[in-house]
């Protein structure tokens, strides 16, 4: 399963947790804790993306080597796809 790339965008454009912090009105200590998180409610997903201004898929670790999975709803299984830019 995918983890998250939250730190690693941040590291990137040369943000901090704390300008994050500001831009979702959280305090540092709720962006850590989501940062760690293992999983994140869409609407939250949404908001970081546009936050560090990248699509939501570019959040997870699996994008940045092309594919991508996704667990069916209705059997569990994982599906794995590739991913274009």
């Amino acid at each position: 399963m995918a983890t998250y790339r939250i730190k690693e965008i941040l590291q990137q454009k040369g943000l901090t947790q704390k300008w994050l912090a500001q831009q979702l009105r959280m305090t540092e200590a709720e962006v850590s804790r989501m940062i760690k998180r293992d999983a994140l409610a869409d609407d939250t997903q949404d908001r970081v993306a546009s936050a560090l201004g990248v699509r939501r898929c570019e959040l997870f670790s699996d994008f940045a080597d092309g594919t991508a999975a996704i667990v069916c709803p209705h059997c569990g299984r994982i599906i794995k796809i590739k991913t274009e830019d």
